[in-house]
């Protein structure tokens, strides 16, 4: 059986999925990430995707007969993470082949401030107590 027909795939796309819509609202906005991420991977889970984006599932080498299954399923993937992030967002991540590409530079991009954020308030903690 076609990988991409079984509801219980990774593969399967539901008739009612689109590329044209946003997975989560708000979208992502860079003040938001957290929130984002946790509503994102529920939804990814949701329509068995997840392992799109933690790289549990690796792209087949094109030769072998579920490599077309998982490009659709990647580019569904693909497609929803950048309809759910700012337009200013995507225009950044369009480029990457792999939804965990994306991914991953999203968190790069935007737990680097929640550091900075971190240090701040550690600093007032400092502060406050002497």
């Amino acid at each position: 059986m076609d990988p991409s027909q079984d509801p219980s795939s990774i593969y399967y796309i539901h008739p009612s999925d689109s590329t044209a819509t946003p997975l989560v609202s708000p979208l992502l906005n860079g003040e938001n990430y957290h929130q984002w991420v946790r509503s994102m991977k529920m939804s990814l889970i949701t329509k068995q995707k997840i392992e799109f984006i933690d790289e549990s599932i690796q792209m087949p080498p094109k030769t072998d007969p579920s490599f077309k299954a998982w490009q659709r399923a990647n580019n569904m993937v693909i497609s929803w993470i950048t309809r759910s992030v700012d337009p200013s967002i995507s225009q950044s991540v369009l480029w990457s082949d792999k939804a965990y590409e994306i991914w991953d530079e999203l968190g790069e991009r935007f737990t680097q401030g929640n550091l900075i954020r971190i240090g701040d308030l550690q600093e007032l903690v400092f502060n406050y107590k002497q």
